[in-house]
């Protein structure tokens, strides 16, 4: 059964350094990140297994035909989107894929996971940096100070509810990138042996 790793958290939490770290370690699986797609602009250093960058009009016409859109969401006057076809090819040559998801999109995207045959481990990183690490990027940003404090309330806000979601999360709560890759990598080694 193809599984599926859904990888939570708030911003600067390492989610991306997580991903790619997992893709490299499990290369022999040929394991495979599925990029979200999102009408916001591409950010220096973003690369192409992040995510598919759109026209608002793309996702809003997509949205409009039902064009396999398993979950769609308007945040901060932006699209993400994740479909099916793009979960599909994520499994084109592996059983194993990560996917990048918002807090908010795990009690959409995981009963269509698994009425599709696909298991999923949700693993939900929580920094003790992350705060300050969103607060840093939206500085970088050129974001004012009553923004920034209303981003972060809605983080936190979030990441209250999804720890309350009816699946079951990991929280792995680690100091460095490198604890957070070994714990990781022991969850998905057991869900991979129970399948």
């Amino acid at each position: 059964m193809p599984l599926l790793v859904l990888v939570i958290g708030g911003s600067g939490a390492g989610k991306t350094l997580l991903t790619r770290s997992l893709k490299e370690h499990y290369a022999n699986l040929h394991a495979n990140i599925i990029p979200g797609t999102t009408s916001r602009p591409r950010r220096d250093g973003e690369e192409d297994d992040e995510y598919r960058f759109v026209s608002p009009k793309y996702c809003e016409h997509a949205i409009e035909g039902k064009d396999g859109v398993w979950r769609k969401q308007f945040l901060y006057d932006t699209w993400y989107l994740t479909r099916a076809h793009e979960i599909e090819e994520g499994f084109r040559d592996s059983n194993l894929a990560f996917l990048i998801l918002a807090q908010e999109a795990l009690e959409k995207v995981i009963p269509r996971c698994h009425k599709q045959g696909i298991d999923t481990l949700q693993l939900f990183l929580k920094s003790p940096n992350s705060v300050d690490e969103l607060a840093h990027r939206l500085r970088k940003r050129c974001e004012d100070p009553e923004s920034i404090q209303a981003r972060i309330r809605a983080d936190v806000e979030r990441e209250k509810e999804c720890l309350d979601s009816k699946f079951p999360i990991h929280v792995i709560q680690s100091t460095t990138p490198k604890e957070t890759l070994g714990t990781s990598i022991q969850l998905i080694d057991q869900a991979l042996q129970h399948q």
